[in-house]
């Protein structure tokens, strides 16, 4: 079991105190217990949410298609590149 040294404190009024203390009773759980449940919970959804883009398939495999087709070569970029080759924009010294 690990060890628990962290405290998050919130304050609420208290209507919210009483849902949250009832609903806690309802999952046979101490209230700081159901407090933290419900904030990993929440916490993994936005995570979650924010690591994965979903898409359509039809997005996908128009993303794919693009992804795999030959690139273009644009002149001003292409210029720009070379330019960079032969005077660097910086220097990363030793």
């Amino acid at each position: 079991m690990t060890l628990k040294t962290e405290r998050i404190e919130a304050r609420v009024e208290p209507d919210v105190a009483e849902r949250i203390r009832l609903a806690s009773q309802e999952r046979e759980m101490s209230v700081s217990s159901f407090i933290v449940a419900a904030a990993v919970k929440a916490a993994e959804t936005v995570l979650e949410s924010t690591r994965h883009t979903l898409v359509t398939a039809d997005y996908f495999t128009h993303l794919l298609e693009a992804l795999d087709a030959p690139g273009r070569v644009h002149a001003r970029l292409a210029d720009a590149a070379a330019a960079v080759a032969v005077q660097p924009v910086f220097v990363v010294e030793e």
